[in-house]
């Protein structure tokens, strides 16, 4: 009986750690610095996520970058530049700016 209580207080675990990724957000550019090509672009603002140590995945670096083009995503923005990745103590975190160009 033991094993079946960890395995309830791990399912939740699992299931936050997967990112799916909206049809919207696969179409995102993501930028690793500012480039001229966005001069042009309208700046929707900053983007800012973090996964906890407990919830993250084997490829924390997949899973940061899917979770920014999401946010673009909501913003309306179809390109990203990523600013930041910062490695806390509980905590990942990856900050960007979301832009529109098309």
């Amino acid at each position: 009986m033991p094993s079946t209580k960890v395995l309830l207080l791990l399912v939740p675990f699992s299931i936050a750690a997967c990112t799916t990724t909206s049809e919207r957000s696969a179409k995102i550019q993501v930028y690793e610095q500012p480039v001229s090509i966005l001069d042009k672009c309208q700046k929707l603002g900053p983007v800012n996520i973090s996964v906890g140590i407990l919830s993250r995945t084997p490829d924390l670096e997949t899973e940061l970058r899917a979770r920014l083009r999401e946010e673009t995503a909501k913003l309306g923005g179809d390109s990203v530049v990523v600013l930041r990745t910062d490695t806390l103590p509980k905590e990942f975190r990856m900050q960007g700016i979301a832009y529109k160009c098309f």
